[in-house]
């Protein structure tokens, strides 16, 4: 027996839709559509309501394939009701053409009753609204939902007053998608934008989707011959996302015919990433391209709870987990937290206690943490974190300016959880006193900020540290310059960010490699020397290597791998 969702596209598939070429065709899935089919599959498959938050670039048929899927859905489920609001009435129309024409084309017409701007099949019936008054659809009883370019509406209240339509109950079916090109992070695109970062952070159950121009083989140039006036926007794009000749070609015509000669205004109607899709105002410290070659190494990582279990710290997977792991702990290798406390406030006003993990030799970000967590509830999950990735040095922010007690985390995994290993502060770089920290942890003042900003754009600009995570990814963008002089966040908040930097901070401050001593070692020429103490150093030097492979003289492989086995089997 095929699939709900194998049924769905099959139907889908048969009616009609208007293609640029002015033809009335049935539907087949384009890239896009594919990729929010499948993403919806396993969902509808298994009767879970589905909820998803769609950033695109323009003219990807996205409203047709959603219009199409709630047609269906009330074709195929009795006692259905859909609703479909736009931001104006023009898109309003537009739409409810698009759906007659799904009806009074196909087979369906034989069932489908159209009145105004509402269609009935049976027992289910779906209607278009327009976002402009936030009181039109309460008292509706909704099972499905399509809010459309939701970056353009005029009134939040709008989105909420549907939102609260739909079952509140988890176990039963309901469909709800919010989809939108990018319009700014502030006035008008603020409700899309802060929406878009909270499925972002993993915060609610909208997952978001992403669908990059360069991505859909229609935004191409049929000429793809090299260019021969390449400026260096254009080969940074080519190198860090793969664009032919073609894409680069069809990029500078649409600038200039349809931006009004913006790169700004092009990324935002056809974006490459996410952060390039919202325009901010003020002056952003990293620019989108500087952050472009990350992208391939964004993950979504696996979200989950860190347990304590037989004097063991166990990893378990959790959609409302206060954890992301983008790589487990390995043993021998060392890792650095950085850590930024706050007050414990869960709302969009207020920051979040904030906690990055990275990896000591390679700077690469393993781990992340995020939760409005107050400090001694921080410090008993800061604590578990470090014990996982092998008793990682802890750095925490102090300064308590900004209400998160930062010193009374201190106090709370020193005394409280006896952690072994926090970092100290030694000063301003120039006078690093190798033995005796000023402080522990860390405080960002007007001294310390610019070196710890100055250091992320080091290993920015060097392509020295690996980023995986989305939120942090998005933190790094829209932090910089504000009108008023001002360097914070230019938009929401940027506790991952400074979590981030603490930790580049205390890893340059702390870390003394020891694998270079080893490998001094490995290379020196015992045999051709004929020392008579040969064996000795050679005895000395295995002691040590063992030590820098996480293990002690005569450990067994199966003792060296406890750690990530006790971890979870990851």
């Amino acid at each position: 027996m095929p699939l709900p969702s194998q049924v769905y596209r099959r139907l889908m598939e048969r009616l009609p839709v208007r293609t640029p070429r002015r033809q009335i065709v049935p539907m087949r899935f384009n890239q896009a559509q594919d990729h929010i089919h499948r993403s919806i599959a396993p969902d509808l498959d298994a009767g879970r309501p589905i909820r998803r938050i769609v950033l695109k670039a323009r003219r990807l048929g996205m409203s047709s394939w959603i219009e199409n899927f709630l047609t269906c859905l009330c074709v195929l489920q009795d006692h259905t009701q859909a609703m479909v609001v736009a931001h104006e009435a023009k898109p309003t129309e537009r739409i409810w053409d698009m759906s007659k024409r799904f009806v009074e084309g196909s087979p369906l017409r034989a069932i489908g009753t159209i009145t105004g701007h509402e269609i009935a099949f049976r027992h289910s019936t779906m209607e278009l609204a327009t976002a402009g008054s936030p009181n039109a659809t309460r008292g509706h009883d909704l099972t499905a939902c399509h809010l459309s370019e939701v970056a353009f509406w005029k009134d939040a209240t709008a989105m909420l007053a549907i939102l609260q339509c739909l079952p509140r109950e988890e176990d039963v079916f309901s469909v709800a998608f919010i989809e939108s090109t990018a319009n700014g992070m502030v006035e008008d695109g603020e409700l899309f934008y802060q929406e878009w970062l909270k499925a972002v952070q993993g915060d609610g159950s909208f997952v978001p989707i992403f669908l990059p121009w360069h991505t859909f083989p229609q935004y191409t140039s049929a000429n793809n011959t090299p260019l021969s006036d390449m400026e260096s926007d254009e080969a940074q794009l080519r190198k860090d996302l793969g664009l032919t000749w073609g894409q680069l070609r069809w990029r500078r015509r649409v600038i200039v015919d349809e931006c009004q000669d913006d790169p700004e205004k092009f990324n935002q109607e056809y974006p490459a990433t996410p952060e390039m899709a919202f325009i901010m105002s003020g002056t952003p410290y990293f620019s989108a391209r500087d952050l472009l070659w990350l992208e391939p190494w964004v993950s979504r990582g696996r979200r989950g709870k860190l347990v304590e279990e037989r004097e063991r710290v166990r990893f378990k997977e959790d959609s409302e987990g206060r954890y992301v792991v983008f790589k487990p702990p390995e043993p021998g290798h060392e890792y650095v937290i950085g850590a930024d406390s706050a007050m414990g406030h869960d709302d969009a006003s207020h920051s979040r206690s904030a906690a990055e993990v990275v990896d000591m030799d390679t700077l690469e970000q393993v781990a992340e943490y995020e939760a409005p967590a107050p400090p001694h509830l921080f410090a008993r999950d800061l604590a578990l974190l470090g014990r996982a990735y092998n008793e990682a040095l802890l750095f925490p922010e102090v300064q308590s300016s900004g209400g998160g007690g930062g010193r009374e985390l201190i106090v709370y995994l020193r005394d409280q959880y006896n952690y072994p290993s926090i970092g100290g502060w030694k000063g301003a770089n120039d006078r690093i006193r190798a033995y005796n920290p000023v402080l522990y942890g860390w405080e960002t003042n007007s001294r310390t900020k610019p070196q710890m900003i100055a250091r992320m754009r080091e290993v920015i600009d060097e392509r020295s540290a690996l980023l995986h995570s989305r939120a942090l990814l998005t933190q790094l963008r829209t932090f910089g310059e504000k009108d008023s002089g001002a360097i914070e966040a230019l938009s929401g908040h940027d506790d991952l960010l400074m979590a981030w930097g603490i930790a580049l901070m205390g890893r340059f401050q702390n870390h003394v490699p020891q694998t270079s001593h080893a490998q001094i070692a490995l290379q020196f020429p015992f045999d051709a020397l004929h020392l008579s103490h040969q064996e000795e150093i050679h005895d000395r030097d295995a002691a040590m290597l063992s030590r820098v492979m996480g293990a002690s003289v005569g450990t067994s492989a199966e003792q060296t791998l406890q750690p990530v086995l006790d971890f979870m089997s990851w």
